[in-house]
């Protein structure tokens, strides 16, 4: 069993989202750490873009935060080298095409490798275009996560037939039949499927939850950083505490 697959084993995993560099690579390397001593199980770490038209304002600010603070591909990932040295959480990188493409396929997947990234998630890549970025990924033993939305049967399944590390599943409080986009999924994959939960009370409220093999925070990790900058520590750390008690 690799790492990707014992965060989903025998239990709802936890995955949190955060921005490198957002206030500082120093404070996000501290906050990382923290949330995970309070129970997350993975980390979805943001290379911050200048144009991240997938996130809503309050990510779209962190990312250009973290610009302005000097936040770069290359800053990011001497970070994580230096993250390796206290911790093996297991990681999946959150970028933009663009980002990998500018920095080079081999040179970005092999930094990848080097920093134990086990996954990336790319929000403006179309499953039919992914073949070119999972062909260099793999050969560095980094997975590409496929996003599942509201399709035919037919569609979702043939992306979760293809998915790896775990499909994140795109919900919203429009989407009425969640629980049936993860049922159509698992009737062909045993990749675990993940669906984002934008605040802690979310958690209470979201049927898909006892369907899905784990929940993402982001706003509220993002909204807590975006008040509190340097002082989040405490904040953070009681945040992820009782997601994670609500997935037990």
């Amino acid at each position: 069993m690799n790492k990707m697959e014992s965060v989903f084993q025998n239990q709802k995993a936890l995955l949190a989202f955060l921005t490198a560099g957002d206030p500082s690579l120093d404070k996000t390397e501290d906050y990382i750490l923290t949330m995970e001593q309070a129970g997350m199980d993975l980390l979805l770490l943001g290379i911050p873009f200048s144009d991240p038209i997938a996130e809503g304002s309050v990510i779209q600010e962190s990312n250009l935060r973290a610009l302005a603070n000097g936040c770069t591909t290359d800053r990011m990932f001497e970070m994580l080298l230096h993250l390796r040295q206290k911790t093996d959480l297991p990681i999946c990188l959150y970028c933009y095409l663009n980002t990998i493409y500018k920095y080079g396929y081999e040179r970005f997947f092999s930094r990848c490798k080097e920093a134990g990234i086990l996954a990336v998630q790319v929000p403006d890549m179309p499953f039919e275009e992914q073949a070119e970025t999972k062909e260099a990924a793999n050969r560095y033993d980094v997975k590409v996560i496929s996003y599942l939305a509201p399709a035919s049967n037919e569609r979702m399944q043939t992306i979760a037939a293809n998915a790896e590390g775990f499909l994140y599943l795109v919900t919203s409080s429009e989407y009425q039949d969640a629980a049936s986009m993860v049922q159509a999924a698992k009737e062909v994959t045993d990749v675990p499927v993940v669906a984002g939960c934008s605040i802690a009370s979310d958690i209470e409220s979201m049927d898909v939850c006892s369907s899905v093999d784990g929940v993402l925070i982001d706003f509220a990790v993002e909204e807590l950083i975006a008040s509190e900058g340097e002082n989040a520590e405490k904040s953070l750390y009681e945040l992820v505490k009782k997601v994670k008690e609500k997935l037990l």
